[in-house]
């Protein structure tokens, strides 16, 4: 299948990811259907390096207590940036025919290069509040 950003990351070294079914979390605004909350970083801020791979994917957290805690770290000292990143948790269920992903790192966060025609919005309902 092909990737949703295929030709941006055709430079990209993807050896790592592949299809998987997981149940995944993300930080999500208000309205499930908010353009930005499943868009890769790359696509909501344009101006940062299109060389970077993880910018081209979709970033999730293996459980709920992982993704708020990461929340937490990164807007300690930045009192509005959940306005960028969004006010809830999300939760779903990824399958192998949504994409690639890489293994989960130290702290439960994975990236996913979606296929073409993949909609995220409809696998995905809101949890619980990051704020």
């Amino acid at each position: 299948m092909e990737l949703k950003y295929e030709q941006e990351v055709d430079h990209c070294n993807l050896d790592d990811y592949s299809p998987k079914d997981r149940e995944a979390f993300r930080w999500v605004f208000d309205d499930i259907n908010h353009p930005n909350n499943f868009l890769p970083p790359i696509k909501i801020t344009p101006e940062r390096d299109k060389r970077d791979c993880g910018l081209w994917a979709v970033s999730f957290f293996d459980t709920i207590e992982q993704a708020k805690s990461r929340f937490k770290e990164i807007t300690k000292d930045k009192t509005y940036l959940y306005k960028k990143l969004g006010q809830n948790v999300a939760n779903g269920n990824l399958s192998v025919d949504d994409g690639i992903s890489c293994d989960s790192n130290e702290q439960g966060h994975f990236d996913l290069h979606e296929y073409v025609g993949v909609d995220l919005s409809s696998k995905f309902a809101i949890v619980d509040s990051l704020i």
